[in-house]
């Protein structure tokens, strides 16, 4: 029962989630940042605690520099096709060394740059490094590689065809000037290599990475247990010899030409309304004082003050919604982007909607040229370039890659200019309109995304119904993603502080008594899972608390199969006050106006196609519905909603608080706080005597989980994507059946994709995943691909699991120490700090298993396993009669 949502520190994307927004925040603190001779860019953190590591590389180069369509998306696939050396003097493929050293790998193009994060466990990321130099030194590329990842950036291609953001900028590429990188086909498909022989496209990609992939167009970022005097000496040892050569010219010009501006772009859309954008290039003005200039406004939008700069556009009445952001940048020219969703009203005012926002624009520029309101926008950004966060992702690498990439240490002047004033004077800009469905007769050239362009004709006069908007409150704080308190590094196991009957509190103490303190609440509310009617109100209801608990900035309510829980965080004091406020919460009642507007947003929200990153991510869906009875697929959800109305909402709230219990733990403090913490929750009701509702509710979801079968089901995908999913129960009872589940997992893994993808080229998308439902935990294996059906994946995946015996008798007791050292590492408890360790111990807490010394059992058993072991436990789960597979087939949309 973790929470599904953390907050973290995102960047925020341009126009169309073409480009992040590019920070400067660059830890202060414990950290190194070396130019070196050769033209490298390093930042190194030390994390003495940390069990893995990172390593973070970016390339000043990207689609922008293909000169070939889709070569630099093609060098990154062939990038990680390497072989390295490990320790023992072995030539291993590069993922199979990050697939024995508990390693995984995270990469992207964009239009300029192209980054690779690596983690891996902290003993095998010196080697790591030391191997990555000798790539750039010789990276080896060969016709059959070449030939394997063209399949896969071509299956990658299709795919991309779903997807919102590529299709608009697609259809963007007709507004842009002429003969730009923009309009090539940046991801790469077999048409756009079908041109080039593979003995042609050799000799690009080697002079693309001899000419982009060397120390002088590479930023790296290296976080390691070392110190930060070791960490530079492992960099300087495995990249300063590196030879020293100019950094390449990659300059581009602007994205727009100014003389065919302004234009007016019609676009058919993923969107359920009509919605429109503005584009203004940012032409006269570095690319470094166009965005920061931007970034200075949306600061003065955030305030929610009554003379906001946003509250005061929609208090018109023509708009749903209004952001204002940096829009797509190319070479040294930003640009601003105006978003808004109008409401009938502004749509009915046609024109006059965006000429009304551009006055409100250029009315917020001109006041805020404001030096007191700067000086504090300042401080606002040292205050976030000093922060560090408690636990370091691959996210936290990317945006310091793109940081350091920058080469920049002082704060730009960001002050709107005179010459930003005169560009929203001669409206230079692109109005772009996002229509559900479209009769254009122009197509985009990769997706086929129907579109018109025409000019915009301005008029002479100011529309008659402008609108004069007062001076706006000058913002007080900048609006950003909250830092959550940052929690004691270490804690006790969790011990029983009292169990009431219908409150159990466990807690952890740690050596600061005051220090801050994260509460998980877990409420079994059993009358919410009886039926999906119940169930589709209990969201409501979850919706609700989080709507009442918003006074309260570090609580975050989330669903459970019994119930619904809610995380806080915070000092003791500020979580007695959120704990004595629960009871109320729970028993707030909404206003007849206030549930159908809450159902209406709900239905809305349901009715939206899914955003799916990857075509078998339906599958996942549909998988989930299946293992789990509580899981009631959108469509079921929608109806149920559909039919409810405020007297049911009221009915079920007060049956379930009627069976309440609650389960309370706390992390951080000592027991005299946990105490009086524990005694600040009441509940709004006694609960029922024990083993009723609560019980039966349990076993009958137990035994409708038990009542899955085998067998083959199919289901259309919402892309062109073919896919498999193939699920294999799993037993876990035990600590000895967790222990194989942990050491079988990363093999499987890794043999799956090198088996279909790098030896049979079958599919693009290919892994094994975890289960980990309440009643239900297995293997689903998973293989993803345009060009081949889901009848050869399944053949392909029934042949891989014969076949993978046979390799498992080939692993070396060497190879098999490497993954039990890995697999230790990311279950020993010891390595975790702070919330992961708080995360880790909850966990435990709801699986019940804080009775028994379960995760030193799992370890014990790690350490004693035996190949022949392994063997038997892939034997019980895929090959015996009761691990008959439930395998799900996807389809692209078929037409009638």
């Amino acid at each position: 029962m973790i929470p599904p949502r953390r907050l973290r520190n995102l960047a925020i994307l341009s126009t169309f989630g073409l480009l992040p927004l590019q920070t400067d925040a660059l830890p202060d603190n414990s950290h190194s940042l070396q130019d070196h001779s050769n033209g490298l860019r390093s930042l190194t953190l030390s994390r003495p605690a940390r069990a893995n590591a990172l390593i973070g590389l970016q390339f000043n180069a990207g689609s922008f520099q293909d000169t070939v369509p889709g070569l630099a998306h093609l060098a990154e696939h062939v990038f990680l096709r390497q072989h390295i050396v490990d320790a023992r003097g072995e030539r291993l493929a590069l993922r199979d060394f990050l697939t024995l050293n508990g390693g995984r790998v995270s990469a992207k193009t964009s239009h300029e740059s192209t980054y690779f994060v690596f983690e891996i466990q902290r003993e095998a990321a010196s080697l790591l490094l030391q191997e990555l130099a000798e790539l750039l030194r010789t990276t080896r590329v060969t016709t059959s590689i070449i030939a394997s990842e063209i399949s896969a950036v071509s299956d990658e291609f299709s795919f991309l065809k779903t997807r919102e953001n590529w299709l608009l900028q697609d259809a963007l590429k007709s507004a842009t000037a002429a003969g730009h990188p923009f309009r090539r086909n940046s991801a790469g498909n077999q048409a756009s290599f079908a041109p080039y022989s593979l003995d042609a496209l050799k000799a690009e990609l080697k002079s693309f990475f001899e000419r982009y992939y060397r120390p002088a167009n590479l930023s790296l970022v290296y976080i390691s247990a070392e110190s930060p005097a070791q960490q530079q000496q492992n960099i300087r040892e495995s990249f300063g010899d590196l030879p020293v050569l100019p950094a390449a010219n990659i300059r581009e010009p602007p994205l727009f030409d100014s003389s065919t501006l302004p234009q007016y772009l019609h676009i058919q859309a993923p969107v359920s309304s009509r919605q429109f954008n503005l584009l203004l290039p940012l032409a006269g003005l570095s690319r470094e004082e166009g965005e920061a200039t931007v970034d200075y406004l949306r600061f003065w939008t955030d305030t929610d003050s009554a003379g906001s700069w946003r509250r005061q556009l929609l208090s018109t009445g023509l708009f749903k919604s209004v952001t204002l952001s940096r829009g797509i940048a190319a070479g040294n020219q930003a640009s601003l982007s105006l978003h808004w969703v109008p409401t009938g009203t502004g749509l009915a005012a046609g024109d006059a909607t965006w000429q009304i926002l551009l006055q409100a624009l250029q009315a917020l520029a001109v006041q805020a040229r404001n030096p007191n309101v700067l000086a504090r926008f300042r401080a606002h950004q040292l205050r976030d370039r000093n922060r560090i966060p408690g636990y370091i992702e691959s996210h936290h690498v990317q945006t310091w890659l793109q940081t350091l990439a920058k080469k920049r240490s002082e704060l730009p002047a960001v002050l709107p200019s005179k010459q930003f004033l005169s560009l929203l004077d001669k409206r230079k800009l692109l109005l772009i309109e996002l229509h559900p469905t479209l009769d254009g007769e122009q197509r985009s050239p990769v997706f086929d995304v129907p579109y018109t362009l025409q000019k915009l004709t301005q008029p002479t006069a100011a529309p008659h119904n402008a609108t004069v908007l007062e001076a706006f409150t000058p913002p007080v704080d900048l609006r950003e993603s909250p830092t959550l308190p940052e929690l004691a590094s270490q804690a006790d196991k969790p011990k029983l502080l009292a169990d009431t009957g219908h409150i159990t509190t466990w807690h952890s103490a740690t050596p600061k008594a005051n220090g801050s303190i994260m509460v998980q609440l877990s409420l079994d509310l059993p009358v919410i899972g009886q039926s999906a009617h119940h169930r589709t109100l209990g969201l409501l209801w979850l919706e609700a608390l989080d709507i009442t608990s918003q006074r309260f900035p570090d609580s975050d309510w989330y669903r459970h199969d019994q119930g619904m829980a809610v995380e806080l965080r915070g000092t003791p004091v500020q979580i007695r006050d959120q704990l004595a406020s629960i009871a109320d919460m729970l028993q707030t009642t909404l206003t007849q106006a206030e549930f159908d507007a809450l159902k209406a947003r709900m239905i809305g929200d349901w009715q939206r196609p899914p955003d799916y990153r990857f075509a078998f991510e339906r599958l996942v869906e549909k998988l989930r519905y299946s293992l789990i009875p509580a899981e009631d697929p959108t469509a079921v959800r929608i109806a149920a909603l559909q039919e409810s109305d405020h007297p049911h909402w009221l009915a079920l709230q007060q049956q379930s608080l009627s069976a309440l219990r609650a389960t309370l733990y706390i992390y951080g403090g000592d027991r005299e706080t946990a105490r009086a913490l524990s005694h600040a929750l009441t509940l709004p009701h006694a609960v029922q005597s024990p083993g009723d509702t609560a019980t039966n509710n349990f076993a009958r979801t137990a035994l409708a989980a038990e009542e899955i079968q085998g067998g083959t089901r199919s289901t259309e995908l919402l892309s062109e994507s073919n896919a498999l999913l193939r699920y294999h129960v799993t037993p876990r009872s035990t600590p000895q059946d967790e222990a194989q589940f942990q050491l079988l997992l990363p093999l499987l893994k890794r043999q799956y994709f090198a088996t279909l993808r790098e030896e049979q080229r079958l599919a693009y998308g290919v892994t094994v995943v975890p289960v980990n439902f309440e009643q239900q935990r297995g293997y689903a294996l998973i293989a993803q691909s345009a060009a081949t059906t889901p009848d050869i994946l399944k053949r392909a995946t029934e042949q891989f699991l014969s076949d993978f015996p046979h390799w498992l008798n080939t692993l070396t007791e060497a190879q098999l120490a490497l993954v039990k050292a890995r697999v230790s590492a990311e279950l020993d408890p010891r390595a975790l700090r702070g919330e992961q360790l708080a995360d880790h111990y909850w966990s435990h807490i709801s699986k019940q298993q804080t009775g028994l010394n379960w995760q030193e059992a799992v370890l014990e058993s790690v350490r004693t396993l035996q190949p022949q072991d392994l063997s038997r436990y892939f034997d019980a789960v895929f090959r015996s009669k009761e691990g008959e597979a439930l395998i799900l087939e996807g389809w692209p949309r078929r037409e009638g």
